[in-house]
């Protein structure tokens, strides 16, 4: 599947694409950090300098304490944790871009997670992510 930008048509694979819309519709936990999706604040940047868009994406998560943040990545069965090196898998991995940043200091106060989309079926990797939302949102938020 395609999508457009200025009347053009661009490559971004429909599997990307129905993981992408099927989960910033069903997770209201944070917001989703992807340029290829038009609600992105870099969208705009997106279009000018890209023709296509990858299963890379980041999860900017209410501000919550680390155990809590720590309860999502832990709850998911399907997404290996670690960076992507190419390779066909899902994978998370927490991310804290604070001290990297700058050209810009970092906007967010709760945790960042990368996401890389692979190969496994989108319906599924939607659904491993709602249950871990889910556990997230069922952990204690006192102290551990």
């Amino acid at each position: 599947m395609n999508i457009l930008v200025n009347g053009e048509s661009h490559a971004m694979s429909m599997h990307h694409r129905t993981f992408l819309t099927g989960t910033a519709a069903a997770i209201a936990a944070g917001a989703f950090s992807s340029p290829a999706l038009a609600e992105d604040p870099n969208h705009a940047l997106w279009q000018r300098d890209f023709r296509g868009a990858s299963g890379l994406f980041g999860v900017l998560l209410k501000e919550v304490p680390k155990h809590v943040a720590d309860t999502f990545l832990d709850a998911l069965t399907l997404f290996g944790k670690g960076a992507s090196f190419g390779g066909y898998e899902s994978l998370a991995v927490p991310m804290n871009p604070t001290s990297s940043r700058t050209a810009t200091a970092w906007p967010h106060r709760g945790p960042y997670v990368r996401i890389h989309v692979g190969l496994e079926n989108p319906t599924d990797l939607i659904a491993d992510l709602e249950r871990a939302f889910a556990c997230m949102h069922d952990a204690p938020r006192g102290r551990v």
